[in-house]
């Protein structure tokens, strides 16, 4: 079940409710987008289960399948400076990553976001697909990714990631 109320006045984009219930798990975002520079932001959402596969919406580089998955937060500022705030956590998860034709399979993640640093607890899964010949890959990472240059004109994250183990078997031959 989904209901969605939005309305545009001027440059003002306002998000009244989107809502949707898959499996009793309630999905929610609210908030409002100036679309005139510099863009002010003040967006709140929730989103439980495989609601997260709204990111489907915006990018083809990775593909959400299916999974248990919490995520909550904010994001305020403007559009060229946006400020993220928030929390994941994701149980058997399964994503599709394009650029390595392959999935992560038993996805679990703990996360937080503050001051646009995601900051990974913890990552774990199994890389698997064309690029791993069908061998199973482990994963495992920590660490800290900045999100503060994501919206600007060259969009771009620094990566601080610890990786478990440090040999994957990948197969770039083709």
């Amino acid at each position: 079940k989904a209901s969605i109320s939005v309305s545009k006045r001027g440059n003002n984009f306002y998000l009244h409710e989107i809502s949707l219930i898959e499996e009793n798990l309630l999905s929610n975002a609210n908030g409002s987008i100036s679309l005139s520079r510099p863009g002010q932001v003040d967006l709140e959402f929730s989103l439980q289960g495989n609601a997260i596969g709204l990111i489907n919406l915006f990018t083809n580089e990775l593909k959400w399948n299916k999974g248990d998955s919490r995520i909550s937060g904010v994001v305020k500022g403007s559009l060229e400076n946006p400020e993220f705030k928030g929390h994941v956590k994701i149980a058997q998860g399964v994503i599709y990553l394009r650029a390595l034709n392959s999935q992560v399979r038993n996805l679990a993640v703990v996360a937080s976001i503050e001051s646009n640093q995601l900051k990974i607890e913890s990552l774990t899964g199994s890389l698997v697909g064309s690029r791993t010949r069908g061998i199973s890959s482990p994963l495992g990472a920590a660490g800290t990714i900045d999100l503060s240059k994501v919206s600007a004109e060259r969009p771009m994250v620094e990566l601080n990631l610890s990786f478990s183990p440090t040999r994957l078997y990948l197969d770039f031959s083709s």
